[in-house]
């Protein structure tokens, strides 16, 4: 999925905002700027598509929070996105205050070349000139009822990796949840199954930590249980898991989101030099220019998947001059 066009008006501190996104994005600003509030955007298209919009705005305190200055009377959200087999998508929202709730007061979807259209009285499509009409749930959105690849959508924003560092339960996982309470799962069946994930890794952890870094390993700590551990050439026995500092885990998670060769087709991380040497944050964009790339619309995606581990020298070496630089 990519987002060609995302225009949001009346959102908390968005009053009337166009955001044109290209593969890679970063968003700078003061606090306060609206860039958590721009991803909050995306999550509230998830949710609808996830049948959990309700849930949504509850979290969020309401409808009355989410107005622009608690003087807009609605939130208008417009998106255009380009999705898997040249299928270009128009979608249009707006949410209505009522009373102490909100109503779905307008919706359009142009999917598949099949307009969809809905209103207070309801929804319908035209199919072969026939008007077909069907009744969303009261409080959801058009999205719902579709295979929708927001669903699919993953914004990194309150990542917890306490549980990374205690023993996890062995389970064939391979993609990171939002709350990272599964990446030891994830990292443990990419690493020791696909080599050019590993070398992807390997590669990244030398880059940061220099020649000492060896490799990680996920020996048994007790039934169905493993626990990862790092092992560094100038130690004996290896550090584990709970040993790390946050820097190191945190940009150990960082490195299995970018680069899983699974991952979702849309990613947001909120603030992810938190935490982080300044050093490392050359590797997490090489990284993440890379992930911008692996996309099922650039031709060249089979090609890049095939000569991963051939450039994973070359790109150390990169990353190791730009470390130079910096220090």
């Amino acid at each position: 999925m990519i987002i060609e066009r995302l225009a949001v008006k009346g959102f908390r501190s968005l009053a009337d905002v166009v955001w044109e996104p290209g593969k890679l994005n970063v968003l700078i600003g003061l606090n306060g700027g609206g860039k958590t509030n721009l991803l909050k955007v995306v999550r509230l298209l998830k949710a609808s598509a996830d049948r959990k919009l309700g849930k949504f705005v509850q979290g969020e305190g309401g409808v009355m929070s989410m107005l622009w200055d608690g003087q807009a009377t609605a939130i208008e959200i417009e998106y255009d996105g380009l999705f898997p087999y040249n299928d270009k998508r128009k979608y249009r929202l707006a949410l209505e205050k009522e009373g102490p709730s909100y109503l779905v007061d307008r919706e359009t979807l142009d999917a598949h070349g099949l307009p969809i259209e809905r209103d207070r009285t309801g929804a319908f499509f035209r199919d072969d000139k026939e008007r077909r009409g069907f009744t969303p749930k009261r409080g959801e959105t058009i999205l719902s009822f579709l295979e929708s690849d927001w669903s699919s959508v993953a914004i990194y924003a309150d990542a917890d990796l306490n549980p990374s560092r205690g023993p996890t339960v062995v389970s064939l996982e391979e993609t990171v949840t939002e709350d990272a309470d599964n990446l030891i799962p994830v990292l443990h069946s990419l690493y020791t199954a696909d080599r050019d994930f590993k070398a992807e890794i390997d590669s990244a952890m030398a880059a940061a930590f220099g020649s000492d870094f060896e490799e990680l390993a996920f020996p048994p700590a007790a039934d169905q249980r493993i626990q990862m551990r790092v092992h560094w050439k100038s130690l004996k026995r290896p550090q584990s898991s709970s040993d790390l500092s946050d820097g190191t885990l945190r940009f150990i998670f960082l490195a299995t989101v970018l680069a899983n060769p699974k991952k979702p087709p849309f990613i947001a991380i909120e603030e992810p030099e938190t935490g982080l040497h300044p050093s490392m944050l050359p590797i997490i964009a090489d990284l993440a220019a890379q992930a911008a790339e692996q996309s099922l619309f650039c031709p060249r995606t089979l090609q890049r998947c095939l000569t991963l581990s051939e450039s994973t020298t070359r790109r150390s070496q990169s990353w190791n001059r730009r470390k130079a630089r910096l220090d």
